[in-house]
């Protein structure tokens, strides 16, 4: 989502990565620096203890998953759109999160406005959610065809300016890399 995102708004889009101290060590610093490879922007947010505090002493699953989702929306996040002005967050929520959520399996943190929840109501801004209806096979279809897009750009801008053109800034992957965080040293 946040390739896309970039493709179609530039820099106007304001990225960010949470860091909720929830992930694999070091796994934060690897999403932004891969994005950076990717020519996109990405601001770490540190908001360990924010999450680590609303988690202390819960034990229920659906608990921890309520806590989770209203400190990234309401506190995190809400911050956030209030700093920078924003009125919208990009979600990459898929179908599969959706079917999970609604059928009662595990409720995703994501799932807001398919359970009623209006965010412009409870939050101060519009979640929107352009691969929504996509399942996580659709997904990494859709990602695919963004990373090849952007190293069709990438070729075209070097074809077009030579050596030491945007392209060869923004630096380059060198595979179609979805893998876990050490997986893609490239």
């Amino acid at each position: 989502m946040t390739l896309l995102g970039h493709r179609a708004l530039g820099e106007r889009l304001r990225t960010y990565f949470i860091d909720t101290g929830l992930m694999r060590q070091g796994e934060p610093e690897w999403v932004v620096g891969l994005f950076a490879r990717l020519g996109v922007k990405v601001e770490l947010v540190p908001a360990q203890a924010e999450f680590f505090t609303a988690l202390r002493g819960l034990t229920d699953p659906e608990a921890k998953r309520e806590a989770i989702t209203q400190t990234f929306y309401r506190k995190v996040f809400g911050r956030l759109v209030r700093e920078s002005g924003a009125r919208f967050l990009l979600h990459g929520t898929n179908y599969t999160d959706v079917e999970e959520t609604v059928a009662g399996v595990k409720r995703q943190h994501n799932i807001l406005e398919q359970l009623g929840i209006d965010t412009q109501k409870e939050f101060g801004y519009k979640v929107l959610e352009p691969l929504v209806q996509l399942r996580k096979t659709g997904v990494r279809m859709v990602a695919r065809g963004a990373r090849s897009a952007q190293r069709d750009h990438r070729a075209s801008t070097l074809s077009r300016s030579g050596a030491g053109s945007e392209g060869d800034r923004r630096g380059d992957t060198g595979a179609d890399c979805a893998r876990p965080a050490g997986d893609c040293d490239r």
